[in-house]
């Protein structure tokens, strides 16, 4: 008796690897404990670093043009007279989560509220909205970088991005595109999306002026590609030629801070010092020119996957 004969499928070694998807099932956890949530951030955070490694670097680019022409207009408060910024004043530089918890955002915001807020994640909730907190200062400019297409639990706003809170009106503020260094060749998901951009500040100081960079580096990308968004920042920076520089924001250095020291190094700036802002992990810094004394710490809310930082600046003469 013969047996038939089984043809068994030939696996694909060229398969796309999926991404970890556990971080989409964390939006749906934020009504859990909160030290629960912070040990699933850590998971998370480690499978994505694995996955990026994992990630063949040599894929083939995108064939057809990356366009996003609706992506590129810049919110901002009507233009004022720019006012002068103190010689001493307090940041904030905190990712939000894109507000999920909304109603905890809103409660801890006024208890850490500073005359410059850089913020990460913010969402506009519908097209003739502010972004989310834009009202708290009496300036504000806004650049999205995730547009939705389909709005679900996940993704419940029209678009989000970086949010900068000024108490002076500024000189001048802009936004520019930053390279794309994301592992998928496909720019557009499902639901969103999106790219990564600079949101530039310029305030008049005592001294001269002040440049401010809100950033929000590529998190689906080896330590490569995130060095080379910051210099690109950098590169801006040293035409604006401003007196005083920080760059500050989410940096989604899975390796921590030795992940961009050398081009920061390079570049002259020092990091402020500070602890861990997601889990067990830094992802989030604040970079100053030499001209700057700084002193940062963390506070621990549980408002977003992000603990804020908040720093004394003193402007040197």
């Amino acid at each position: 008796m013969r047996l038939p004969k089984i043809s068994l499928p030939r696996p694909n070694l060229k398969a796309k690897l999926p991404r970890p998807n556990i971080g989409k099932l964390l939006p749906s956890t934020r009504k859990i404990d909160y030290s629960v949530r912070m040990k699933l951030y850590a998971v998370d955070t480690l499978l994505l670093f694995l996955f990026n490694q994992m990630t063949p670097s040599g894929r083939k680019k995108p064939t057809t043009p990356l366009h996003f022409s609706s992506m590129d207009k810049l919110f901002e408060s009507p233009r004022s007279e720019p006012g002068t910024i103190g010689t001493t004043f307090h940041l904030l530089a905190w990712n939000i989560q894109m507000g999920y918890l909304q109603k905890e955002v809103l409660r801890d915001f006024p208890e850490i509220k500073t005359e410059i807020m850089l913020l990460q994640e913010v969402p506009v909730l519908e097209d003739d909205e502010l972004p989310l907190l834009a009202n708290t200062s009496p300036f504000f400019s806004y650049a999205p970088n995730l547009f939705v297409k389909k709005r679900s639990k996940r993704y419940d706003c029209v678009h989000r991005g970086q949010l900068t809170l000024t108490s002076v009106a500024p000189l001048d503020v802009m936004m520019f595109p930053l390279t794309r260094v994301t592992m998928h060749n496909n720019h557009q998901g499902k639901q969103s999306y999106g790219k990564q951009v600079a949101l530039y500040t310029k305030l008049r100081t005592a001294h001269g002026t002040l440049g401010i960079y809100n950033l929000h580096l590529e998190n689906q990308a080896k330590a490569s590609g995130r060095q080379q968004q910051l210099q690109e920042v950098i590169d801006h920076a040293q035409a604006q030629n401003d007196t005083y520089l920080i760059i500050a924001g989410d940096m989604n250095t899975i390796l921590g801070s030795a992940e961009l020291s050398n081009i920061v190094k390079k570049a002259g700036l020092q990091r402020a010092k500070t602890g861990p802002t997601r889990g067990l992990f830094t992802f989030d810094h604040i970079y100053h020119s030499h001209n700057i004394r700084v002193s940062a710490k963390v506070i621990s809310k549980q408002s977003s996957d992000h603990n804020p930082i908040v720093a004394e600046v003193t402007l040197l003469p």
